[in-house]
């Protein structure tokens, strides 16, 4: 199952800090966990990145974000999340 995530980082986060973050999820386990995969990231400079996933299911998926959530309080300004699929779909 497609799913579309969509996030800004905390403003005062630097590149450096979200460079930390992510190497925390990753050495927790946490990043590509194997309960999802990663199909396509999009990533800007300025912390808007747009993430699209293949996950088992719609639990799975937000068990993933609410574990990255609790690995990284405060990072996350706003993201939102939905299923994702093809106009043909």
């Amino acid at each position: 199952m497609l799913f579309v995530l969509y996030w800004d980082t905390t403003a005062s986060l630097s590149s450096h800090q979200r460079l930390e973050v992510a190497t925390r999820l990753r050495d927790a386990g946490l990043f590509a966990s194997g309960r999802l995969e990663i199909v396509r990231w999009e990533v800007s400079p300025d912390g808007r990145d747009t993430l699209l996933v293949d996950a088992e299911s719609e639990d799975d998926f937000n068990q993933v974000l609410d574990e990255w959530r609790a690995a990284a309080p405060g990072c996350f300004e706003l993201a939102k999340d939905s299923p994702f699929g093809t106009s043909s779909q």
